[in-house]
């Protein structure tokens, strides 16, 4: 995984080994990463109306909390 100041520089993380996204009210996923990953997808069914808070976490094998994602993208799908 890699993280990026303002600079646009970028730092390899490479003992991240979890990714963790949680949204309030709706609930929490976690997945495995590799060292030469570049990201983590997460497709998740939100059926909420208003606001709601969603969080991440980057981890080490250890389960320490080494920051959190940079940048989420979130997409909205509708429904067919």
């Amino acid at each position: 995984m890699m993280a990026a100041d303002r600079s646009g520089k970028g730092k390899a993380l490479k003992n991240i080994t979890t990714a963790h996204l949680d949204i309030k009210g709706v609930g929490s996923w976690s997945k495995a990463v590799e060292a030469n990953d570049t990201c983590a997808v997460f497709e998740v069914d939100v059926r909420l109306e208003g606001q709601t808070e969603l969080t991440s976490a980057l981890q080490d094998a250890a389960g320490e909390v080494l920051c959190g994602a940079y940048y989420i993208y979130v997409k909205r799908l509708l429904a067919l």
